[in-house]
């Protein structure tokens, strides 16, 4: 089991604070999906965590609603929140985090799809949303900001880098996912890697990877 995806990034970051709570929130149908999902989290290694699905299929606010529930309840100080563009994340986080100023929101938004495209055109993200491809970016930016350790961050880059770059992103012969394994249809023309100051070699190979793969469309994009 390769340990240099999110998962392990998940297990920096509940490691970086013994008080750290993991919900995995989804607009999934609970009545098909939830075995799936947990299923995924268990054989993925995902720390545990909370698995939050809807269980009303009309419900188009379960996600903001949800969130505005465990913020009432569980009161936190700082939530880092991970989505995608592919739907409505950048807007509920948005809006979470205009309800609730007092909190420090930190919000990382995988970019699947592309603005650039006509067909399946990815929502933008917000003001200071940060956007990602892999685990690497998030991993140095809460290291900047100083939610991780430096030396878990360094740990973590000198064995999953390494791994990432000649493991690939695309599935091998036999069907096996690399570990960062991008969709072919991933569309992540509008990425740029966050600005971060002396970058280590290391860093500076994946910054390249990212940057080639996400140079060009999908051959069907338009």
């Amino acid at each position: 089991m390769n340990r240099h995806g999110c998962q392990n990034l998940f297990e920096l970051i509940k490691a970086s604070d013994p008080q750290t709570q993991v919900v995995y929130l989804s607009n999934a149908i609970h009545m098909f999906s939830y075995d799936s999902h947990a299923e995924l989290l268990e054989n993925g290694d995902f720390p545990q965590g909370e698995l939050i699905l809807r269980t009303n299929p009309w419900d188009r606010f379960h996600k903001i609603k949800t969130l505005r529930l465990w913020m009432q309840n569980e009161k936190p100080d700082r939530v880092i929140l991970f989505g995608d563009n592919g739907e409505q994340d950048p807007e509920i986080y948005e809006q979470i985090k205009k309800e609730y100023p007092k909190i420090q929101f930190i919000v990382f938004i995988r970019q699947m799809y592309s603005a650039l495209d006509s067909q399946r055109r990815g929502m933008p993200l917000k003001p200071e949303q940060i956007g990602f491809v892999s685990p690497i970016e998030p991993s140095l930016v809460l290291q900047q900001i100083k939610v991780l350790n430096p030396q878990d961050v360094t740990a973590f880059i000198s064995s999953a880098v390494p791994d990432l770059i000649s493991r690939g992103d695309q599935e091998d012969q036999w069907g096996q996912r690399g570990p960062l394994y991008m969709p072919r249809w991933q569309d992540c023309r509008d990425f740029k890697f966050p600005p971060i100051p002396q970058q280590e070699p290391l860093i500076l190979k994946m910054k390249e990877r990212l940057q080639l793969r996400c140079s060009k469309a999908p051959a069907w994009t338009t």
